[in-house]
């Protein structure tokens, strides 16, 4: 028995099974199939086909109403039922808040590897004297304050999408244009990637640079230069994984 005739199974059940309501059954799985072989042939995948079937064939009740008949539903057509389909307005501002908090989350950590460097950049240059000891600690505070707010408010600010918490689904024009629109952001975390990379690569063969040209005296804030090269980097990469973790939680949660 096929994913389709489940279905029909579990919508008919309790149900006797009269001329008429066996005709219905088998013209129903005929053009759930039909329709079925006509997506994948369009290109969608099995996964995609089922969804977007089921959902053009799932008002299924309002067919036994008009045959004058009335089921409990089962565990499996309530479930179905329940699983929303979020509309596209939805998803753009889920996709949105998740840039945000990935914004906010990376920038964090990278406000504390800052505030290391700014410290070591003012002892390197002597500045304000022999209370470098306690800028030190005042800098480093405030750092971790900011970025553990930083943290708490990009982590919770996904309490809006409450729909999105639970099982949902996605029509089959909606998760076209999703598609089309991620497709973009996909070309852009791959060159942000590399960026990413590159700089953090980079970073300690800048230190090397600097000691090899030490007469130059720009070693004195090369260990200054290498956090804050190491803050770019690391910036690029969590806010890319971020940003691309939620689109993969849309685009799998798709049907």
């Amino acid at each position: 028995m096929n994913i389709f005739e489940e279905y029909i199974a579990n919508s008919f059940s309790g149900i006797t099974d009269t001329p008429e309501v066996l005709q219905v059954k088998q013209d129903l799985l005929q053009h759930m199939n039909e329709k079925y072989e006509e997506l994948l042939s369009a290109g969608l995948s099995a996964h995609e086909a089922i969804g977007s079937v089921i959902a053009d064939f799932g008002a299924v009740d309002e067919l036994l109403i008009e045959m004058g008949l009335k089921v409990e539903q089962t565990v499996e057509q309530e479930s179905v039922q329940q699983a929303e389909f979020v509309t596209l307005s939805n998803i753009r501002a889920y996709l949105e808040t998740s840039r945000k908090a990935a914004l906010l989350i990376a920038s964090g950590v990278a406000i504390i590897l800052l505030g290391v460097a700014l410290e070591l950049f003012i002892e390197a240059n002597g500045l304000f004297g022999g209370h470098s000891d306690n800028i030190f600690g005042i800098v480093v505070i405030i750092a971790a304050a900011i970025a553990v707010g930083m943290f708490i408010y990009g982590g919770t600010s996904f309490s809006e999408h409450s729909e999105l918490d639970e099982d949902f689904l996605i029509k089959h024009e909606t998760y076209q244009i999703v598609q089309k629109e991620s497709h973009q952001l996909r070309k852009d975390y791959q060159r942000n990637l590399i960026i990413g990379i590159v700089t953090i690569i980079l970073a300690p063969i800048y230190i090397l640079v600097a000691e090899s040209f030490s007469f130059l005296g720009i070693e004195r804030n090369s260990v200054s230069i290498f956090l804050m090269m190491i803050a770019f980097g690391v910036f690029i990469l969590i806010f890319n994984g971020i940003t691309m973790l939620f689109i993969s939680v849309v685009n799998f949660s798709s049907c």
